[in-house]
């Protein structure tokens, strides 16, 4: 953080005078379903899982909040899959009931799962706001979620319109090689948090409950490598990944591991998570410069600085968060609980540094801007540190 001698003097002086935000395609989830509210409950645990969703009432629950710059909880696992039976557990192609080490030993194809690691794949037509998102991990485990919006469709409870979600999770089994490009991965288990079909009021938004669109009427997903041709692709594969294929990848051939749901004919793309907010890290030290460059200028009141300050700190919480999440779709159970933990303690070290930078100017018109300035640079030291552990990944 730059020096803020000049600023400071001015403020002082300023303090004392106080004080005397493709191809075309309808998500097959936008269907009318029954509203079911819960009372006094959190999202996550508002439904019962595998009942029947008779109730309707005109109660809402209270809409999810999230804190900025803390820690968030991971998704609790639901055993109901989209018909309401409950899903097989997570289990290879050679069994139910083996260990991770023993499900990673397969035998050398020259792909294993941790290829895909901390990769993003995305379904989507390109156009328009549905789409879905899936994270594979080294061990086959997956996560994901599908989402789509109708902001137009309201009704009674909900006037914020409706939105479309599913979030899921599962495990692919042993994967075998179709040909020097091809792998066909079995899906062993595939689990969604709530109940398709089931739908609830959040505030003053319906949210409708379906399946993982995309991931639906299979049991088992193709896997494309780099580099595979495309003339050798499906065409319905393409079609469904041409948009995000980078201009300068070479011509003819595939640039990125590609999913392909072969029944349902729909592709997947995907991209590196580390190198993408590489490219976001970059861009924040850029922004941050030019806030820097604003907070030295004397001409600004305590006000200005106050907000232009905020502005800093948003910038680096928000590059955080995203980091966190790419973290939180990468990482193994245990590993992400350990820094989870970590990341505990560091919210509470902010926390107390914040206020000490703080403390000497309370109830006056620079706390805010100290404040702040303090949060930004813890802030921004911890965006480095995630991203060395994403990049270890």
């Amino acid at each position: 953080m730059k020096k803020f001698t000049a600023l400071l003097l001015s403020c002082v002086i300023a303090c004392a005078a106080w004080s005397c935000s493709g191809q075309e395609a309808e998500s097959p989830a936008q269907t009318e379903a029954t509203v079911q509210t819960a009372e006094n409950t959190e999202p996550e645990t508002a439904a019962e899982t595998g009942t029947e969703n008779t109730a309707q009432t005109t109660e809402t629950a209270e809409a999810p909040t999230k804190s900025i710059g803390k820690t968030e909880s991971i998704e609790k696992e639901n055993t109901a899959t989209a018909s309401g039976e409950t899903a097989r557990p997570p289990q290879t192609a050679s069994g139910a009931g083996e260990t991770e080490e023993q499900a990673l030993s397969w035998p050398e194809s020259g792909f294993s799962y941790a290829d895909l690691a901390g990769r993003q794949f995305t379904f989507s037509s390109g156009a328009g706001a549905w789409s879905t998102v899936m994270y594979i991990r080294a061990d086959g485990s997956f996560s994901g979620e599908y989402h789509d919006s109708d902001m137009g469709s309201v009704g009674p409870g909900y006037p914020g319109g409706t939105m479309y979600q599913c979030v899921f999770t599962g495990q692919l089994g042993e994967p075998e090689q179709i040909n020097d490009y091809t792998y066909s991965a079995p899906i062993s288990s595939l689990r969604y948090e709530e109940k398709a079909g089931q739908s609830k009021i959040i505030g003053d938004v319906l949210y409708s409950y379906s399946g993982a669109y995309g991931l639906e009427g299979t049991d088992h997903l193709l896997i494309y490598l780099p580099q595979a041709p495309l003339s050798d692709l499906p065409e319905e594969f393409i079609s469904w990944t041409v948009f995000y294929m980078p201009s300068d990848s070479p011509e003819g051939t595939l640039s990125f591991y590609g999913l392909y749901n072969e029944p349902q004919q729909t592709g997947f793309s995907s991209y590196d998570l580390a190198e993408s907010l590489e490219e976001s890290l970059s861009y924040a030290e850029e922004q941050a410069a030019a806030l820097n460059d604003s907070l030295e200028q004397e001409t600004l009141t305590q006000d200005e600085y106050n907000e232009t300050s905020q502005e800093l700190y948003d910038l680096w919480d928000s590059l955080l968060n995203r980091i966190w999440s790419a973290l939180q779709n990468t990482l193994d159970e245990e590993s992400m609980a350990a820094l989870t933990e970590e990341e505990r303690q560091w919210i509470s070290e902010k926390e107390a540094a914040v206020s000490e930078a703080g403390a000497p100017y309370e109830g006056g018109p620079l706390q805010p801007m100290m404040e702040n300035l303090a949060a930004a640079q813890m802030t921004r030291d911890r965006v480095y540190v995630l991203m060395e552990r994403l990049a270890e990944q």
